[in-house]
């Protein structure tokens, strides 16, 4: 029997459940979605991302975009070792991101190109930071500074500062 305490074929009933099974599903999957959406920032203004390019367009923006902030999220002894750094990098550790910050001076219209050693877990830490802080151009270098050079592209080698502690 229904709801309405009618008799209905066994047929009747299981051609019921399966189209209330079919309403269920397309709920749940137009619910999933607008939360998917909310949760994504779509629908409204889109939420900034990343992106990754490889080291020749990387390459490419730096040679062709003179206000491209580049910085270097290794640890400041890797920025310094003889493999040197992209030309134009500031040393920005990730660990020190947090204190950095304001004396990086950014704004949400700046093109950021970000790189680490070998494009972990850091580099995607530090273009975070970056966008929760309101930067819209975060760009990451693919495979990191290992894939730059690996690729060929020009290193600036500088001198290590001198130590406040000189030896007598």
């Amino acid at each position: 029997m229904d709801r309405l305490g009618l008799a209905l074929p066994a047929r009747s009933c299981a051609k019921l459940r399966r189209r209330s099974m079919m309403r269920l599903r397309a709920g749940c999957t137009l619910l999933l979605s607008v939360l998917w959406l909310a949760c994504s920032g779509a629908g409204g203004e889109a939420r900034p991302r990343y992106r990754m390019v490889n080291p020749g367009v990387g390459f490419e923006m730096l040679r062709d975009n003179p206000e491209l902030v580049v910085l270097d999220v290794r640890l400041f002894d890797e920025y310094l070792a003889p493999a040197g750094h992209l030309e134009r990098a500031v040393s920005a550790p990730l660990l020190e991101l947090g204190y950095l910050w304001p004396l990086l001076d950014l704004s949400d219209q700046d093109t950021v190109l970000i790189y680490d050693g070998n494009g972990s877990v850091g580099q995607i830490q530090a273009a975070q930071f970056l966008i929760d802080r309101g930067l819209r151009f975060v760009v990451q270098i693919d495979g990191g500074f290992e894939a730059w050079l690996a690729k060929g592209f020009g290193v600036v080698v500088e001198d290590a500062p001198l130590s406040p502690i000189r030896p007598d």
